[in-house]
């Protein structure tokens, strides 16, 4: 059973909500981005959790090709944490991010920055023919069973009927 608390060290960081944070094979979770409850920039904006000694960490960037940002999306794929999406803390107004961020966590350097565009949202398809499809076949199988059923436990009691023998009742 794993206990309900664990007490961390090591450096201090800030609260935050809408950041991301992704597990690495060596058993660290790296925390990236976010805002404070005021929507101000979380410091530092990627902080490190070692989870074998519960200690935290904060890697030094040397550049700063990420933009501060909240509610984005991010994934580990082998050396590289990959950030796409969301929006960039400003001082004026969050902004979308168009651009996808790799962070090579061997090093904590950016690895590349790749624009996102002409970003348009997919639609949905919708057939209607394929529901209507799907809920006459499970409409049609739930009474074809259900028939198949009754029919077997009519037969049983039918045949039930017809094997008792009448007998006389001793007094």
């Amino acid at each position: 059973m794993l206990p309900k608390f664990k007490q961390t060290t090591g450096a201090s960081i800030d609260s935050r909500a809408g950041h991301t944070a992704v597990l690495t094979q060596n058993g660290r979770i790296l925390i990236y981005g976010g805002s404070t409850i005021n929507y101000t920039q979380v410091s530092p904006d990627l902080v490190v959790l070692d989870i074998n000694t519960w200690e935290w960490s904060i890697p030094n960037i040397l550049q700063k090709d990420a933009p501060p940002s909240l509610v984005h999306s991010a994934t580990i794929y082998e050396n590289y944490m990959i950030i796409s999406f969301g929006l960039q803390i400003s001082q004026l107004s969050p902004a979308r991010i168009n651009y996808v961020y790799v962070l090579d966590i061997r090093n904590y350097t950016w690895a590349t920055v790749a624009t996102i565009n002409n970003l348009k949202s997919i639609p949905v398809p919708t057939n209607p023919s394929i529901p209507t499809l799907i809920i006459v076949t499970s409409v049609t199988g739930i009474i074809l069973i259900g028939s198949v059923i009754a029919g077997i436990f009519i037969y049983k009691k039918r045949k039930e009927r017809c094997h008792s023998i009448a007998t006389p009742v001793s007094k």
